[in-house]
Formats: structure tokens, sequence, C-alpha cells
């Protein structure tokens, strides 16, 4: 029998664990500065609800099974259906508009490879029971501070509009809009060749050519909007918000490839290498979610790809946190208020909790990278800096703590 984890599946730990555990805690910081409100929802739901009206492509990847009492269970693909059941279950209870913010792992199908699992965890800020473009606006502004909360710098959110989609669709007169919609979602991971063999299996006389050229360039599909669109004021607010940032981007290609989407898009890339790759995308969804007594209630939101994000960045190899020697005659109480007093200034701090050997306890701090080691002995407590190399000696607890003021203090 393997030992090993299942193909797509990975255990966490050491750094990498770490770093996605402090992304996070700034990721919630963000969520608490919005004022977003943290739930939780099983990683379990009914089957027939999370596949609902979803495309094959959803349905072949979600991993459904009987329980014992032979209901059909299905393991969430994303955290946006568990949120329509919630807000349906729970609606009389909450307040509206409701911001919502959780993390957890999704679980998917698909075919692994670099930065694509089969078990991911994804962070969703979602913004429910609100219909205009205000919503919109926060949501890409809460993801923009997201992305500089992780400090990833060299990004870009590329936004779209389904109707605009619609807009192109009418034009060309073609009837399979869904379908039309999945074919351009692929128009920048596939090349012209492949995005004109697509358009053909549509059931309608298309010059594939002027599909092709049109989305090829964000002025022309504009220029387009402004002569064939009709709602002018939908394309004036959002055109407004490319004035957010000049990280935020229109892109005539950006369809999200899920069914529920209802207006507003969006997909942030993150540039590795010169290769544009998907860490975050969202929208607006206002067909998807009901109040208890049916009501349907607009919202717009989105999701980002914690691992797949932690697959794509350098993991800095940083020295951080504090090992107390544990001498053989050492008091095991002094030791722990040592330790209590560190902790008191919110330093990470480990007491080695036998007398090993000093090789061994100093080669332990060296393997778990820490900066810092104590040395308590009788009337001398010696700090050991690994970053520095340098040694301070104190004669008592205060002076060690003035030490560790003045290190945060710098």
């Amino acid at each position: 029998m393997s030992k090993t984890s299942l193909p797509g599946f990975q255990d966490i730990f050491g750094p990498k664990a770490k770093l996605k555990l402090q992304f996070i805690n700034r990721l919630a910081d963000v969520a608490n500065k919005w004022m977003f409100n943290y739930i939780e929802t099983p990683h379990i739901e009914q089957a027939d609800f999370l596949i609902k009206d979803q495309s094959s492509e959803i349905v072949k990847q979600t991993y459904t099974f009987k329980d014992s009492g032979s209901r059909m269970l299905a393991l969430r693909y994303d955290l946006t259906m568990p949120l329509a059941r919630f807000i349906e279950q729970h609606s009389a209870k909450l307040e509206f508009p409701f911001r919502r913010f959780t993390f957890g792992s999704v679980f998917r199908g698909e075919k692994p490879q670099k930065g694509r699992f089969r078990e991911f965890t994804q962070v969703d800020f979602d913004l429910v029971g609100i219909k205009n473009f205000s919503a919109d606006q926060e949501i890409l502004t809460v993801f923009s501070d997201c992305l500089e909360a992780l400090e990833v710098s060299d990004f870009e959110i590329l936004i779209n509009h389904r109707k605009f989609l619609e807009a192109a669709a009418e034009y060309f007169c073609i009837k399979d809009v869904v379908g039309f919609f999945r074919i351009i979602d692929k128009y920048s991971s596939l090349k012209a060749g492949g995005i004109a063999n697509l358009l053909k299996s549509l059931d309608c006389n298309l010059a594939v050519d002027d599909v092709i050229n049109l989305f090829a360039n964000s002025e022309k599909f504009i220029n387009f909007l402004d002569r064939k669109f009709f709602d002018k004021d939908l394309l004036r607010q959002f055109l407004s918000l490319l004035e957010l940032s000049p990280k935020i981007k229109f892109s005539p290609t950006i369809a999200r490839g899920l069914d529920y989407y209802t207006g507003f898009v969006f997909e942030t890339f993150l540039t590795v290498s010169d290769v544009k790759i998907s860490i975050c995308s969202g929208g607006r969804y206002d067909d998807l979610i009901k109040t208890s007594s049916g009501d349907p209630l607009p919202a717009v939101g989105g999701s980002i790809g914690l691992d797949r994000l932690l697959s794509l960045i350098e993991i800095p190899d940083v020295l951080d946190g504090i090992l107390i020697v544990n001498f053989e005659n050492s008091n095991l109480s002094f030791l722990r208020f040592l330790q209590k007093e560190l902790h008191a200034l919110n330093l990470k701090t480990e007491l080695y909790l036998v007398s090993d050997d000093l090789k061994k306890q100093i080669k332990y701090a060296e393997a778990k990278k820490l900066r810092f080691i104590i040395f308590p002995r009788i009337g001398e407590i010696n700090i050991f800096d690994r970053f520095t190399k340098k040694e301070e000696k104190v004669s008592d607890p205060n002076q060690m703590i003035g030490f560790f003021r003045n290190f945060l203090n710098k």
C-alpha cells in the first residue's frame, strides 16, 4: 500500500505552511478593516444543490458519493454555492447588505499540474444584497487591498461585463450564448486557430475572423460598444471602475466559465517569468442567492487561489523566533518565566523541553531557522543573534526584556 499523498493533493509544512498562515491572517485583517463577516460552511453539501444548472465540465470535476443513508452528497468545488445555501437557510438572522469572508479547502477532480491541485485553499470575499456599481467597486477595491497585503506587486485585474459579451453574441447572431461565453473565456489560453475551431462548432453562420479581430483589441471592442451597445449608462459606470487603480484594465476576453455570473466579471493575473497566471477571479451573480422566502438577492464577490499563489512565489528563507536552551541544571520554572515574558512581547519563543547535549539544541535552532538562541545561566543570560552573529550578555530577565524591546523598536 502506497504511503504517499494522492496525485493533486499535498501535505503543507515548514516555511510554506508558515507563510500560508501569515497570508490568511493578513487577509483576515483586510476583512476586518472592511467589516466583512467571517463564516464557515461544511465541506460537504447535497449533490443536487451543488451541481444544479452547472456546466458538464463542473459536474465532471465534482467529487460525489452516497452516504450510509443513500443520499447523494458532494465535496464543495467552490465557496460560492455553499454561500447561496447558507443565505437561504439563515437569511432571517442576517443584516443586508451582508459581507462574507471565508477560507477553506475546495475540491475539483481535474488533471493535476503545476499550481493546479485537486484540493486547494480558496479565500472568498462576497457582498450580498446590493445591485449597483458601488458594490462592484467595493469588491474590486477589497481585492486590490488583499493583493497589496500579500505584497504581490506584479499583477493586473482584468474586468469585463457579461452584457457586453451578450451584445457581441447578438451582433454576430450567435444563439448559443453560454457556449460562446465559454469559448471566449478560453481566448487567452488558446491560439487563434484553436479559438477559430471552437467558434466554428457553434451552430450559426459566423464570420470567425471578425470575432477574433474584435476580441483581440480592447480599444476596438470599446468602440464597438460605443456604436452598438444600447445601455450607455451601464457602459459609463463600468468604465468608471478603471479609474480605481492603474492595475485595473478592461479586457473583452474575460468571461468566467461558471454559469451563475450575470454581470461584471474580473480575473487577476500575476506575471511570472513573462507568463500571466490567474490567481484571483470573480464577478456579479444576481440570480444565484435567494432568501428563505424565495426572494432573489443580488451578489458580487470573488476568490483568491491561495495554494496556486504560494506555488508561484519564492518563499523567503527568514530567520524568525527564539529558542531557550535547557541546561542540565536549569530551573524549569525560571525557563518558563523567561518564555512567558517573551510571549508578553508577542515574540515567538520555544523552550527546548529536555536537557539534551548543547550542540544538539543549537542544531535544532538552526534546522528550525530560529533567529535567537538564549543561554540562561546562573547570574547571566547570553543572547545569540544568528542573523548578525553577535552575542549580548545580560545579568537578569529585566535586561533581557530590555534587549528585545530595543530589537522590536528598531
